[in-house]
């Protein structure tokens, strides 16, 4: 009978999983990379992979909220000066927003390469109504903060 792993080897695994998944999903991308990829990178098994994570797209999904949180504090950042324009202003936003997409390989294949039907479609509601949730709280924020 296998070991069970205690929290702190739990968390290393977790973290581990994330790690790699990402790398490996900007690298091949979403559809191209298998849990059986991932679990090599990390050196478990992949039945041990659901131990963590429910399915493919739950880990994606973990890595997506990790890089919008990145994305959401550097707009929260960008500074914007009063005294311009607002055409100026929306000029400097809509440039970093593209500039996000041409080097963020996980954003740009979630809304270019149309995964995010797919991993909508796989994820349970309450995950994705807090996410969505979470989504309007930041908004509203950013707006204030603006």
């Amino acid at each position: 009978m296998a070991r069970g792993f205690n929290e702190n080897e739990k968390q290393v695994i977790k973290n581990a999983l994330i790690d790699e998944g990402k790398i490996l999903f900007e690298t091949f991308g979403f559809k191209k990379t298998s849990i059986i990829d991932i679990t090599q990178k990390v050196g478990i098994a992949p039945g041990t992979f659901y131990t963590f994570f429910p399915s493919k797209e739950a880990l994606y999904f973990v890595i997506l909220e990790k890089e919008e949180l990145m994305i959401r504090e550097k707009f929260t950042h960008i500074h914007l000066n009063k005294n311009q324009q607002p055409k100026v202003v929306m000029k400097h936003l809509l440039q970093e927003m593209v500039q996000m997409f041409e080097t963020n390989a996980l954003i740009r294949e979630m809304y270019i390469g149309h995964h995010m039907e797919q991993l909508v479609s796989r994820l349970p509601s309450e995950l994705l109504e807090a996410h969505i949730a979470q989504d309007t709280n930041a908004l509203s924020f950013l707006l204030q903060h603006w």
